[in-house]
C-alpha cells in the first residue's frame, strides 16, 4: 500500500520522553547495545533502522512536535537505494517513487535539449538498483512508519540531547523534554540534528555552516497545469548563466517537482518573496520553463549553505553524520545519499566491533575521503552548470558529443557505492 505523506503532520505526536529511572520501562535495556540518536530526519531515522537490523536497541530524540507535509523532492541514486533496500525499504519507496527514464539537459535561455543521460532500466542494467524521484515527506513517513514499527525502536517527539558526558562505561546523554531534563546512558550517542546542529559546534568543535549566496526557489506543480514538453517520465535540468533548475515527477506522477537556483546577497531574500519576484528572475528563461510560474503553485525560498569538509566525524563514543556533519552543495543530488550512506556505514561498523571507540574510528576512516570527493563533486557541477558565454557554448557542445553512456559512465564511482565496499572491518 502506498504511503499517505500526509498522515504523520506537525500535530502528531509520540508519546513523550520518560525518566530513565522509570524501570517499567528501562529494566530491559542492555546499555552495551543501546545506542541514542539526537535528530529524527532522514539521517536520524535511516540510522535507527540501520542500527535496528544489528541488533541495538535505539532512542531517537526530535526537537520538532512531529513532521509535516512540507518540504521539497529527493533523488534517490542507487548508493541510496542500496542501504534502503538492505533494510527492507526498496518495494516500498520503489511504490512511492517515480523511476525516470533519464535527464533530459535543457539550454535555459532556448529549452533546446543538449542531451540526455539514460536512467530506468539503463540504471538498473548498470548498477543493480534503480534510480529513484519522491517528495521527501513520503520518504520520511516511510521511515518513520517503519521506525514505530520496530520494537528495537523507541521515537521521542518534543526532545533533545542538549549535552553528554563519556565514561568508561559508554556514554551520558542529557535530555531536555519539555523542559525536563533526563539522563540517558548508552553505548554511544549519534548526532543526526541537520545543518543547524547546536552540538556540533558547542561540543564537538565544528566550523558553523556558511549561507553560500545562493537560494533554492522550489515548488509543486500540479501535472495538470505542466506544458506537455515537460510532462512524461523524465528529470529535466535546465543550464542557465549562474542559475540552473532542475524538475521531476513526484506522487504517482500527479505534481511535478521543481527547484530552480540563483544567486543572492543574503539569506533572508529566501522569505517573503512574491511569485511574480521569483519570476522576474527567470524572465530570460525558455517560455515552457517560465510557464511554471503562471500555474496555481505556491513558491518558498531556501538558503543553501555549506559546512567546511569534515577533518572528523567523531569523538569518543559519539558520531556525527548527515547534514550535521557535511552539509554540502546541490548540485550532486547527493545530501540525502551521503546521510543515508553514513547510516548504513556507521551501523555496519558498530556491529562488527564491540568497542565503540574502534568501531567509530573505522567508521571515520570509511566516509571522510567518500564524503570529501561528493563535496568536491558538488562544487565542480556548480562551476559547469552556472557557467554563461562562450563557455557555456563550449560546455552544451561537449555534452551533446558525448555518448550518453558516457555520460553515465562518469557517475560509476557515485552511484556503484555500496556499505560493503565503504567498510574496511579489520
Amino acid at each position: 500500500m502506498r504511503p499517505n505523506p500526509l498522515a504523520v503532520s506537525s500535530g502528531t505526536r509520540l508519546p513523550e520522553a520518560l525518566s530513565f529511572s522509570d524501570s517499567s520501562v528501562r529494566r530491559d535495556r542492555n546499555l552495551h547495545s543501546h545506542i541514542v540518536i539526537n535528530g529524527a530526519g532522514i539521517a536520524g531515522l535511516t540510522a535507527a533502522l540501520c542500527l535496528a537490523r544489528a541488533r541495538f536497541s535505539v532512542e531517537v530524540h526530535e526537537k520538532a512536535e512531529g513532521f509535516d507535509a512540507l518540504g521539497a523532492g529527493i533523488q534517490i541514486s542507487p548508493n541510496a537505494y542500496s542501504v534502503l533496500d538492505r533494510i527492507g525499504l526498496g518495494r516500498e519507496l520503489r511504490e512511492c517513487a517515480s523511476n525516470p527514464d533519464g535527464i533530459i539537459i535543457h539550454s535555459a535561455r532556448t529549452g533546446k535539449t543538449i542531451t540526455t543521460i539514460p536512467l530506468g532500466l539503463d540504471a538498473i542494467k548498470r548498477y543493480g538498483f534503480p534510480y529513484l524521484a519522491l517528495h521527501r515527506a513520503d520518504l520520511q513517513q516511510l521511515l518513520f512508519r517503519s521506525c514505530n514499527e520496530n520494537d528495537n525502536i523507541q521515537l521521542f517527539f518534543s526532545s533533545q540531547v542538549v549535552d553528554f558526558e563519556p565514561h568508561r562505561n559508554g556514554i551520558t546523554g542529557q535530555v531536555s523534554s519539555n523542559s525536563t531534563l533526563t539522563e540517558q546512558q548508552a553505548k554511544a550517542i549519534i548526532l543526526a540534528d541537520g545543518v543547524h546542529s547546536a552540538l556540533r559546534t558547542k561540543r564537538l568543535g565544528l566550523a558553523e555552516p556558511v549561507f553560500q549566496k545562493k537560494i533554492a526557489w522550489r515548488a509543486l506543480v500540479p501535472m495538470s497545469e505542466v506544458p506537455e514538453e515537460l510532462k512524461g517520465n523524465n528529470t529535466h535540468l535546465w543550464l542557465g548563466n549562474k542559475a540552473h533548475a532542475v524538475a521531476y515527477p513526484v506522487r504517482n506522477a500527479d505534481w511535478l517537482n521543481v527547484v530552480a537556483i540563483t544567486p543572492a546577497e543574503n539569506s533572508d531574500m529566501a522569505y517573503n518573496v512574491s511569485k511574480q519576484a521569483i519570476a522576474n528572475r527567470f524572465r530570460k528563461w525558455n517560455a515552457a520553463f517560465q510557464a511554471l510560474f503562471d500555474t496555481r503553485a505556491g513558491w518558498t525560498g531556501w538558503p543553501i549553505n555549506e559546512t567546511p569538509k569534515p577533518t572528523m566525524l567523531h569523538t569518543g563514543p559519539v558520531a556525527i553524520i548527515g547534514d550535521a556533519a557535511h552539509t554540502m552543495l546541490p548540485f550532486a543530488a547527493q545530501g540525502a545519499a551521503m546521510a543515508i550512506e553514513d547510516a548504513g556505514v556507521l551501523a555496519d561498523c558498530l556491529g562488527h566491533t564491540a568497542d565503540t571507540e574502534t568501531a567509530l574510528q573505522r567508521f571515520e576512516h570509511a566516509r571522510l575521503n567518500r564524503v570529501a570527493r561528493v563535496i568536491d563533486l558538488a562544487r565542480q557541477n556548480e562551476r559547469i552548470y552556472h557557467l554563461g558565454g562562450m563557455a557555456a557554448l563550449a560546455r552544451n557542445l561537449v555534452m551533446k558529443h558525448t555518448p550518453p553512456e558516457k555520460l553515465l559512465k562518469r557517475q560509476d564511482w557515485v552511484y556503484g557505492w555500496r556499505v560493503d565496499q565503504g567498510n574496511d572491518r579489520r
